[in-house]
């Protein structure tokens, strides 16, 4: 692990950037990132709709990245929590942050706005838009966009473009490098059609994403073949446009800077790992009990790592934390969790009995501290399984409008609507299909999309 000297903290508006780069280098990253905000507002314009705090790690090293977070493929990954959204990011190659950065900070800006959009949108804007250049005329700075790929690829034909094909796919979780790098490649090029200053395009691109009732090639009135050749002759074009920017100047000053101790830097990055590589989060939990044995908060961060891949250990560090302070909010939550593992969708009398139980856990916990947000999730799954889906959909609503993007939150409130008859749930249940990667979601949200008309 990079040395916890170097990891410093730059906060500024509602944007936190952690990283070991040069103290230079990561604050202009973190300018840029402010900057390109009124670029995304031209695409994905804001609605009043109040997005969760955002938290940027950034790695210097991608092999550092990559050994934490076991990812041979991918440079950047978003991680939407209800306390704060993080997009932990590391470079493709010299000096690569800025693009893998702006990528993840489309999906961050689509995924926590109102309207939920197809996969084959927002992986093309990301792509498009993650290009954006910065630069300086007459003492004025100008972000190009979008710039896609480089010129020689715009006007390359692409083989085997299936359009209706496309614009179905709803995951990539499971696709080989190859196959992933064309999807974005063909979204890059449709969106790019979509978005250009011609009359109806816009207006057909708008209606298709409000309502999804009709194929996008319906709402220009084309046929997908008629739309494919548009598409691919439009990207061969000599004469393509770049949409230009002139960008409110970004105050360097205001920006609160300041270095991580060890444990900050093995706190972060333990909590930053926990879905991709459990293990290496128990592994750095354990280092810090041994700087902190009684810790009863580590202890419980220690037993939710465990409980993904050794259950039998996760009892018992979540014992060793109730010896030290059972009345600690984190060993409450994470008491009421592994209670709830033991039957998760079980409605046999025993487990109503559990689930009161837990109920009354949670409580506990949302008295100590009335923002605990996750207690407040975890109300919403317990009234839900105990069959109240009335009483679940107030937490749950709280809970998504705190983590809009996490699959979890949109398939337990989409479940609860649709328990309700309300047909708002397909928009969730959707949601939680599209975005999950744990395969049993996806499998619960496919099964309650199924029971819809």
């Amino acid at each position: 692990m990079s040395g916890a000297a170097d990891w410093r903290r730059y906060e500024a508006d509602e944007i936190t950037l952690v990283a070991d780069l040069p103290a230079a280098k990561a604050r202009a990253l973190l300018q840029r990132l402010r900057a390109f905000d009124q670029v995304m507002d031209a695409y994905v314009p804001r609605d009043g709709f109040a997005a969760p705090p955002l938290r940027i790690v950034v790695f210097a090293q991608r092999r550092e990245f990559a050994r934490i977070y076991r990812s041979r493929h991918f440079a950047a990954f978003t991680q939407p929590r209800l306390s704060r959204t993080t997009l932990v990011v590391g470079p493709d190659g010299p000096d690569g942050w800025l693009q893998n950065l702006l990528h993840e900070h489309v999906h961050y800006r689509l995924r926590t706005a109102s309207r939920s959009v197809p996969l084959w949108y927002e992986e093309g804007l990301a792509t498009l838009l993650s290009t954006t250049r910065f630069e300086r005329e007459e003492g004025v700075e100008v972000a190009s966009a979008p710039l896609a790929m480089p010129e020689k690829y715009l006007r390359r034909p692409i083989a085997n473009f299936d359009l209706p094909a496309m614009t179905a796919v709803t995951r990539l979780d499971d696709w080989p490098l190859g196959r992933i790098t064309s999807f974005y490649k063909r979204s890059a090029h449709l969106t790019r059609y979509l978005l250009q200053d011609k009359p109806g395009v816009a207006a057909a691109l708008d209606r298709h994403l409000e309502t999804r009732e009709q194929p996008i090639w319906r709402e220009l009135g084309l046929s997908p073949d008629d739309l494919q050749r548009a598409v691919t002759a439009y990207n061969k074009a000599a004469d393509w446009r770049v949409r230009r920017f002139e960008l409110e100047p970004v105050p360097a000053a205001g920006v609160r800077e300041s270095k991580l101790s060890r444990d900050e830097v093995d706190r972060l990055l333990a909590a930053t790992a926990l879905t991709p590589n459990p293990r290496y989060a128990a592994r750095t939990y354990q280092r810090l009990l041994k700087r902190a044995p009684e810790d009863a908060g580590l202890w419980a961060s220690l037993a939710a790592g465990q409980r993904r891949f050794d259950r039998a250990a996760a009892r018992r560090s979540l014992e060793r934390a109730q010896q030290l302070d059972p009345q600690h909010p984190e060993v409450l939550l994470e008491t009421a969790v592994q209670a709830m593992d033991a039957c998760p969708l079980d409605r046999s009398m025993q487990c109503l009995v559990d689930w009161q139980d837990v109920t009354h856990i949670l409580r506990e916990v949302l008295a100590q501290n009335p923002d605990h947000y996750h207690a407040i999730l975890w109300l919403g799954v317990t009234e839900l399984y105990s069959g109240n889906p009335g009483g679940a959909l107030n937490y749950l609503k709280v809970a998504q409008a705190r983590a809009p993007w996490a699959p979890r939150v949109n398939y337990l409130l989409g479940e609860a609507l649709r328990l309700l008859g309300n047909p708002r749930c397909r928009a969730y249940l959707e949601r939680a299909r599209n975005w999950a990667h744990d395969a049993r979601l996806r499998g619960y949200a496919e099964a309650s999309l199924g029971l819809l008309p």
